[in-house]
């Protein structure tokens, strides 16, 4: 008899939010990068924000992008998905501080 049951699917969402927790920690070096250069914003096209998976409404982006951006928030930061239409849509996150 197995005593602790893990479900695929809880094993998928363990995985993910280890996985979504290293991007925070890559964009928070980043950030730090940035601001020891006198810079107060930082623009991030990975991490699927520069794909059109976010080009929709927040409640509908993948858990990745919603992960990070309430990690960030819970830091004080200021996140949001930005986008341009030209030609071809731009899409990206901006983090301000």
């Amino acid at each position: 008899m197995i005593n602790d049951r893990l479900t695929a699917k809880q094993a998928a969402e363990i995985s993910d939010a280890n996985s979504a927790m290293s991007d925070v920690n890559q964009i928070i070096q980043s950030i730090k990068e940035v601001a020891q250069k006198g810079e107060r914003n930082l623009i991030v096209k990975a991490y699927q924000f520069g794909s059109g998976e976010c080009y929709t409404t927040e409640d509908k982006y993948p858990t990745r992008c919603k992960f990070i951006l309430k990690a960030l928030r819970e830091l004080g930061y200021s996140a949001q998905v930005r986008s341009e239409t030209h030609q071809f849509v731009d899409i990206w996150l901006e983090i301000s501080w």
